[in-house]
């Protein structure tokens, strides 16, 4: 048995609150979209792929060796991914510290794995300025 692995950061509620009522208006002016419950509305940092079930727990624990408050970001424009045939809208973020970048480069530090390359491309292709946030 596998399962899908990423890092994300957890948005504080008043935020999540913000893009839920965001996306909720968003997907009834657009019957292509659906909108994601305010509870699931995160900061993805890395993609990890499909892993065996034991490696869950030493995930979990590098994330949060290096978990640590990024009390500077920002949002910016709604962005749709991929621009060429949109079906995500997502959010910018702003780091200006490049906090971000660290979790990122530990998170990924847990392994590489062909998913999170094909995400790392997607990100560079979709947003120049998300897949400079992450570094990727």
């Amino acid at each position: 048995m596998s399962a899908r692995l990423f890092a994300a950061l957890e948005l504080p509620a008043p935020v999540r609150d913000a893009l839920g009522a965001f996306g909720r208006a968003a997907a009834a002016d657009d019957f292509a979209l659906r909108a994601v419950r305010d509870d699931a509305l995160h900061v993805t940092l890395a993609f990890l792929g499909h892993r065996a079930l034991d490696d869950i727990d030493p995930a979990r624990d590098a994330v949060r060796e290096v978990a640590a408050p990024v009390p500077d970001l920002a949002l910016g424009d709604a962005l749709w991914l991929a621009p060429r045939r949109p079906h995500v809208l997502t959010v910018a973020v702003s780091d200006p510290r490049d906090e971000l970048a660290a979790l990122h480069r530990a998170a990924r530090a847990i392994g590489e794995t062909e998913e999170e390359q094909r995400t790392a491309t997607f990100l560079r292709d979709s947003s120049r300025e998300a897949a400079e946030t992450l570094g990727v």
